[in-house]
C-alpha cells in the first residue's frame, strides 16, 4: 500500500492514461516519467530545466510502447515491478510521508540503472536538450531536503490501479490517444468522398497508425504552419526550401500534431490530405477532364469541413490544365482560397516559387511563404537521432549516434549535389544495407561502411576520408619536399 498526495495521484491517473493510449496494460518506468512530465509540479519544472520536456517524452515513448492490435482495454492497469520498485524506494525516502512527485523522481533516478528503457529515453532526451543527468539528480535530491506538508493523501494497493470517470479539465486536455486515434484510423468514406478517397493521402490517418517517420528539429517551421492556418486571411502556408530539406516532413509534422491532440481547438479533428498530382492528371485525355476533377475534389473538401489539403511540388497545379484557353487548376482554387472555404499547405522550390507562383500576383496573394532552410551540422545529426530506430530496425542493425554524427560530417564535405538531411539519410540507408548483407558479423553499422558508400558515390578514395587534417598536411608537406627534390636533381643533372 502507498500513500501518494494530490500530485502524485494524478501523475499517477495521467501515467495510466498514457498506458491506455497505446493499447499497453500496465504501467511502467516509461508511462510513470510522461506522467511527471505532464501533471504540474516542482519534479516537472526541475524536468523541463533539463529539456525532458512532456513532447519529447511523448514523441520517443509513443514509437517505442504503441501496440497496434491489442484486447479492449479494461480500466485496470498492472504496477510492473520496476514502477513497484520505485514506489518503495519512494516510500523509505519519505519516511511515510505521502508521497510526492519529487519524492517520486528522485526514487526513480536512484534506480535508473535498473532501467533500461528509461535510462536509453532520457538518454535521447538529454542529446536533444543538452542536458546533465548528474544535474538533474541534484536538483531533485536539493528540493526533497524541504520537508513534506501534511495534506491529504491517497491509498492505492500495489497490484493495480482503476481510474475514476471525474477527470479535471487538465487532464482532460492532455488528450485520450486511445480515442483521437480511433477517429483518425478510421477512412473516409469512398461513397461520400471518392475523389478524397482515390487521389489523396491521409496523412493524419498514417500518423494514428504510426506510419510517418518522426519529425525532429522542425518545431519552429511547425509552429509556423499552425500559425499560418489558423490566420484569418492568407492561411495557406507554402514551404519554400531546397530539395532535401524536409519540407513534406514538415507537412507529416502537423499531421502528427494535430492526432497527438498537441495543437489548437480550432485545428482539432482535422485531416491533413496530400493529394497525388500525377494520378490526378493521369488519364485525362479530352479537354476539360482534368478540371472537372479538380471541381470535384474541392467540392468534396468543401462538404468535409475539416479537410487540409497538402500539395508537394504546388508549382505544377500552375502548369496543368487550362490549354487552348480553358482555365486551369489553379483559376478554379482562387475563388476558394480567396473565400476561405478551403486550406491549402503547399511545398515548392525556391526557383519554382519564383518562376511560377511570384509571376501570378492572385495566387501569391492567398499563400503564405514559409522559408524552410537547410539544416545547420548539429541539427541534422539531431534529426538522424530521431529517426535512427526506424532505420535499425527496418534494416535489423545497430547505428551508434558517433556514426551518425560521423555520416552527416562526411555527407555535408563531400557530396555538394544534395542538401542536408537528405543526403545524411541517403548515406546512413545505403550503409546500414551494406551493414545488414554481412554475414558471420555482428550487425553493426561501421565508419568503414559510410566511406564505402562515399567512395561508390564520389570516387574519393576510402582511405582519403577517414584522415586528419594533420595527417594529410605532413602528406602534403612530404609530397611538396620529393617535388622539390627531383627537381633540384633535374637542375644538378642538366648542369
Amino acid at each position: 500500500m502507498y500513500k501518494l498526495n494530490g500530485e502524485s495521484k494524478r501523475v499517477v491517473r495521467i501515467s495510466g492514461k498514457f498506458s491506455e493510449s497505446l493499447n499497453n496494460h500496465y504501467i511502467d518506468e516509461n508511462h510513470l516519467l510522461y506522467g511527471l512530465t505532464a501533471i504540474p509540479s516542482k519534479a516537472r519544472k526541475i524536468l523541463f530545466e533539463e529539456g525532458i520536456t512532456k513532447d519529447l517524452v511523448y514523441g520517443l515513448l509513443s514509437e517505442i510502447l504503441y501496440v497496434k492490435d491489442s484486447n479492449e482495454y479494461c480500466g485496470v492497469n498492472i504496477l510492473t515491478n520496476n514502477v513497484i520498485n520505485i514506489l518503495e524506494e519512494a516510500t523509505e525516502i519519505s519516511k511515510g510521508a505521502p508521497l510526492s512527485p519529487e519524492c517520486i523522481l528522485y526514487a526513480f533516478l536512484k534506480n535508473i540503472d535498473n532501467l533500461e528503457m528509461s535510462l536509453n529515453v532520457i538518454s535521447e532526451i538529454m542529446n536533444f536538450s543538452n542536458g546533465n543527468l548528474d544535474s538533474l539528480k541534484e536538483k531533485v535530491e536539493l528540493c526533497l531536503r524541504v520537508e513534506y506538508n501534511a495534506e491529504e493523501s491517497t491509498v492505492i494497493k500495489p497490484n493495480c490501479v482503476k481510474f475514476s470517470e471525474a477527470d479535471n479539465s487538465l487532464e482532460k486536455n492532455i488528450c485520450d490517444k486511445k480515442e483521437t486515434n480511433s477517429f483518425y484510423k478510421k477512412r473516409l468514406d469512398s461513397g461520400d468522398y471518392p475523389m478524397l478517397t482515390k487521389y489523396c493521402v491521409d496523412l493524419t490517418r498514417r500518423a494514428a497508425l504510426g506510419k510517418l517517420d518522426p519529425v525532429v528539429g522542425r518545431d519552429h517551421e511547425i509552429s509556423k504552419v499552425i500559425e499560418t492556418l489558423l490566420r484569418r486571411k492568407k492561411n495557406n502556408p507554402c514551404l519554400v526550401g531546397e530539395p532535401g530539406v524536409g519540407k513534406t516532413s514538415i507537412a507529416e509534422g502537423v499531421a502528427c500534431k494535430i492526432v497527438s491532440g498537441n495543437i489548437h481547438n480550432k485545428l482539432n479533428k482535422k485531416r491533413v490530405m496530400s493529394v497525388n498530382m500525377a494520378n490526378l492528371v493521369a488519364g485525362t485525355k479530352y479537354r476539360g477532364d482534368f478540371e472537372e476533377r479538380v471541381s470535384k475534389l474541392v467540392r468534396e473538401v468543401i462538404n468535409n469541413g475539416d479537410i487540409i489539403l497538402f500539395i508537394d511540388e504546388i508549382h505544377t497545379v500552375m502548369k496543368v490544365g487550362g490549354s487552348e484557353g480553358g482555365i486551369g487548376a489553379s483559376d478554379i482554387l482562387k475563388p476558394y482560397l480567396s473565400k476561405g472555404d478551403i486550406s491549402i499547405i503547399g511545398a515548392t522550390t525556391y526557383n519554382e516559387y519564383r518562376t511560377s507562383i511570384l509571376k501570378d500576383g492572385a495566387m501569391e496573394r492567398r499563400f503564405q511563404a514559409i522559408d524552410v532552410h537547410e539544416p545547420t551540422v548539429d541539427e541534422a545529426i539531431n534529426i538522424l537521432k530521431g529517426a535512427k530506430k526506424i532505420y535499425n530496425k527496418h534494416h535489423g542493425v545497430e547505428i551508434v549516434d558517433e556514426i551518425i554524427e560521423i555520416a552527416v560530417k562526411l555527407s555535408d564535405r563531400y557530396i555538394s549535389d544534395k542538401r542536408l538531411p537528405d543526403k545524411a539519410f541517403d548515406l546512413i540507408d545505403e550503409a546500414s544495407v551494406k551493414a545488414s548483407m554481412r554475414s558471420g558479423e555482428q550487425k553493426i553499422v561501421l565508419q568503414s561502411d559510410i566511406e564505402t558508400v562515399i567512395n561508390e558515390w564520389t570516387g574519393i578514395p576510402a582511405d582519403n576520408l577517414s584522415e586528419s587534417n594533420k595527417d594529410k598536411v605532413l602528406k602534403l608537406q612530404e609530397a611538396l619536399s620529393n617535388i622539390l627534390k627531383n627537381s633540384l636533381k633535374r637542375s644538378n643533372f642538366s648542369s
